[in-house]
């Protein structure tokens, strides 16, 4: 699975582009090289640490519409969540990310 933060968000935005829809933190391990059936605890704390101090892919649930997880949200706690859940993988399909700006263009050189 990919490490570096900065390669990650670009991945994510990458695959957001190519599929012209929202992600998940499911599909965001799979755009980075993890099945979502075999990420990690560390895999998913990488993945939203990399979003969380990147500023520009938005994460949140959809309860009645997407609501952006809180200003504060952080990545150990959205993880726990995660991971506490009997499927976590349905879990993963449940926090959702979209771009913080423009919808991402695919980039011709994908960094992975």
């Amino acid at each position: 699975m990919e490490t570096d933060p900065d390669k990650i968000i670009v991945n994510i935005l990458d695959d957001m582009a190519e599929i012209g829809e929202w992600t998940s933190i499911a599909d965001a391990t799979a755009a980075n090289g993890k099945n979502s059936f075999h990420a990690t605890r560390e895999d998913v704390v990488a993945i939203l640490t990399a979003i969380k101090n990147n500023q520009a892919i938005i994460p949140g649930r959809l309860t009645g519409g997407f609501q952006d997880l809180p200003a504060d949200w952080d990545p150990t706690t959205v993880t726990n969540g995660i991971f506490s859940d009997p499927h976590p993988v349905g879990a993963m399909m449940d926090v959702l990310l979209r771009p913080a700006g423009e919808w991402p263009k695919r980039q011709d050189n994908r960094i992975t």
